[in-house]
């Protein structure tokens, strides 16, 4: 859920701008190896195209995290906390380097599973600083030029992704994970990342490890564990693929922890309905 601090509108939907974001998400989509660490407890294997979805989005969340050369990043800077339909918000300045104070924008929104952008804002402007703020015709209840600041919801580990756009093409790209499901420990990091609304899929993002060392993964939920092996990366990362559900259990949280030669990193995220903090 998306609110409105400064009194701007909704716009209908467009896509415009997803086509070339999607076609150069080929070069960055990694096909992942879906990590069935919990395969005994899975009530079927997967479908194709379920893995097929899944790598999707996972390939649209890496091209978010790290926007090609193209595109400037769009930054989100807490601001605050709010409360929006009874649930925890935090709220959000935005800004990009690179933007006039001539030019017109618009801000799209690109949540998991959507095929493409949808516009959120339009009639922007950015100050001097590259912050945005409302235009006179977006704007009521304040006047024109004040501070755009959004208010997002979302489960654990779910990213809110934006696209900033001009009269003619996408500018800017960037996304936010209002409530991370995220640890550190011994100078590593693990981060279980949601690739749908109901965390059908989740990407673990870890780093900090010794380059190319093996570790030792391990899942619970439901009290059964189950354990399988990996590698990290020759830069210490380490990059895959869960899918959380459990057979006989229409929801639920996983537990998953990556041990090194030096840390063991651990985090939490649940799985099924969807739960707005």
């Amino acid at each position: 859920m998306l609110a409105l601090d400064s009194g701007c509108v909704y716009a209908s939907q467009t896509k415009r701008w997803a086509s070339g974001i999607i076609r150069r998400m080929r070069h960055v989509l990694v096909v992942m190896v879906v990590l069935l660490v919990a395969a005994p407890l899975l009530a079927q294997q997967p479908a194709a195209d379920v893995i097929d979805k899944i790598n999707r989005e996972a390939g649209l969340e890496m091209k978010f995290r790290t926007p090609a050369a193209e595109y400037a990043s769009l930054a989100l800077k807490p601001v605050g906390v709010s409360e929006v339909a009874g649930h925890k918000a935090v709220r959000y300045s935005l800004s990009a380097n690179g933007l006039t104070a001539t030019e017109t924008y618009s801000l799209m929104t690109w949540d998991l599973g959507e095929k493409e952008p949808t516009v959120f804002l339009k009639g922007l402007k950015a100050d001097a600083k590259g912050a945005l703020r409302c235009g006179a015709e977006e704007c009521s209840g304040g006047s024109a030029g004040a501070e755009v600041v959004i208010a997002l919801t979302g489960m654990s580990g779910q990213p809110r992704r934006f696209v900033l756009s001009d009269s003619k093409k996408a500018v800017a790209m960037g996304e936010v994970v209002p409530f991370p499901a995220t640890s550190t420990d011994g100078g590593c990091s693990i981060e279980a990342v949601l690739l749908s609304r109901n965390a059908e899929g989740v990407l673990i993002l870890a780093k900090g490890f010794e380059p190319n060392e093996k570790l030792d993964l391990a899942t619970i939920a439901f009290g059964e564990l189950s354990k399988t092996d990996g590698q990290a990366e020759a830069n210490g990362t380490y990059m895959s693929m869960l899918l959380p559900y459990v057979e006989g259990h229409a929801e639920g949280t996983t537990t998953m922890s990556l041990t090194g030669m030096k840390c063991r990193p651990t985090t939490t995220f649940r799985w099924g309905a969807y739960k707005e903090e």
